[in-house]
């Protein structure tokens, strides 16, 4: 009489192997790298590094100042500003400044949408880090924390990859890649 099945013993060690690995990829080890994010406050530092790249990205405003209409029609003399008028160049002149600050409104626009966009974008980084690792990330967590691969030390650096990548980049529209 055999005391214990060999076969037994084996699949059920077999089975909690990947028992554990299962949990480690897809339940401890993506909490502890999303604790882990909020623990280098990794959203809050994300939000200010594409702030601070979208307002690199701004046009900026000429150094010159603005000289309006009706300075202009001033400066050409009482005779000349009143033949302009005549002719309605004061008009057209004060549709040519609304149009320039039309576009001044909707690229302020513009940029504020990126901007109230990038607590997305920084969240995107930290579920797609954890998607592309997954594998370091379960070998870190199944081992209790003892082993700690390449991409958990450098977890900053994968944030920051991620967030370049096309998925996370999308969210707010960043075109050119964020601080690199």
């Amino acid at each position: 009489m055999e005391p214990y099945n060999s076969n037994l013993l084996g699949s059920s060690a077999v089975l909690t192997v990947l028992g554990v690995a299962a949990f480690s990829a897809y339940v401890s080890g993506p909490l502890i790298v999303d604790r882990m994010s909020q623990k280098m406050n990794w959203v809050s530092d994300c939000i200010k590094i594409i702030e601070r790249e979208i307002k690199l990205s701004a046009p900026q405003q000429p150094a010159m100042p603005q000289i309006s209409c009706d300075s202009m029609l001033n400066m050409a003399g009482r005779d000349w500003g009143n033949l302009a008028r005549t002719f309605g160049l004061d008009q057209a002149c004060k549709a040519v400044e609304f149009q320039a600050d039309l576009e001044k409104q909707i690229t302020q626009e513009k940029l504020s949408a990126k901007i109230s966009a990038a607590p997305s974008a920084c969240e995107c980084a930290v579920s797609h880090t954890i998607d592309e690792k997954r594998g370091s990330i379960a070998l870190h967590a199944a081992s209790a924390r003892l082993v700690t691969p390449l991409a958990i030390q450098n977890l900053k650096t994968e944030f920051m990859i991620s967030l370049n990548s096309p998925t996370c980049a999308s969210i707010s529209n960043l075109g050119a890649k964020i601080g690199g």
